[in-house]
């Protein structure tokens, strides 16, 4: 099950790149006819390429943060709906300026935020094939630049350059699926659970106990300390009128990620 599930983050993590920087780097494909329309230099025009580029790399600082706090696939999904808004704004661009916003501000950022989580994610879960897997997902940057190239050059020609941002645009937001694959589908598990031959520096802070191997002379009952009972006996447990604390049962189960949240964020 945990190598099945290891493939699904391999192939999720390729089709991320593959859309994302298929997309995004096909932009050489547009660049005649944003030059004919906006009638601006070759340099004005190349800097909407520029932008986006940068963006891409540059957004990894905020990504790093966001991926830790809040999960990958939550981030990745987030990157998927702005960066289908940002291709879908530049499709109605009138100036060379709009452009460098929506699509090289904009749409770097929520490229980055497609590509990098995929990334992280494939380097978190993976440890004695770590290079293989980061570099299989890596892959789908060449892979979709070789098929989106000529695929978005067929839609300018029958079409326009706008047409070709607005199906990029629908297309891209297949991240969406493809970002729940950066995740076990186990919701019944800890969310803090500890990663066999993990980087120690990965993993999480101040785990619970029952990620922890209990010695054999420590048997866990229910009239135990509340940080020596289980995840579900802590979480199902009675509350202070015999009530079953659901809200934070349901609140723990859907956490996006890895990390889990402090005790103080769950509320009583």
């Amino acid at each position: 099950m945990k190598f099945s599930w290891k493939i699904n983050l391999i192939v999720a993590g390729f089709f991320i790149s593959f859309l994302t920087d298929g997309i995004f780097y096909s932009f050489a494909v547009l660049f005649p006819g944003l030059l004919k329309d906006f009638k601006k230099g070759e340099s004005d025009t190349a800097w909407v390429a520029s932008l986006s580029r940068g963006f891409i790399q540059l957004i990894g600082l905020v990504v790093g943060p966001l991926t830790k706090q809040f999960g990958c696939t939550a981030v990745a999904i987030v990157g998927s709906l702005l960066a289908s808004t940002a291709l879908f704004l530049s499709a109605f661009a009138t100036e060379i300026l709009y452009l460098d916003f929506s699509y090289g501000i904009l749409g770097g950022c929520a490229a980055g935020f497609c590509i990098h989580p995929a990334v992280i994610a494939t380097t978190i879960n993976f440890s004695k094939h770590r290079g293989l897997a980061v570099g299989l997902v890596t892959a789908g940057t060449g892979c979709g630049i070789f098929a989106f190239a000529p695929f978005m050059n067929v839609i300018v020609d029958a079409y326009n350059w706008q047409a070709s941002l607005m199906i990029c645009g629908g297309i891209i937001l297949n991240v969406t699926i493809l970002a729940l694959f950066l995740r076990p589908f186990n919701p019944f598990r800890c969310c803090c659970k500890l990663v066999p031959g993990r980087d120690p520096s990965l993993q999480p802070v101040n785990p619970c106990r029952c990620c922890v191997k209990a010695k054999p002379s420590e048997n866990i009952t229910p009239e135990a300390a509340p940080e020596q009972q289980s995840f579900v006996e802590r979480q199902l447990g009675e509350g202070q009128f015999g009530e079953v604390n659901l809200a934070k049962t349901l609140r723990r189960i859907g956490q996006f990620g890895e990390f889990p949240l402090a005790e103080s964020q769950l509320g009583e």
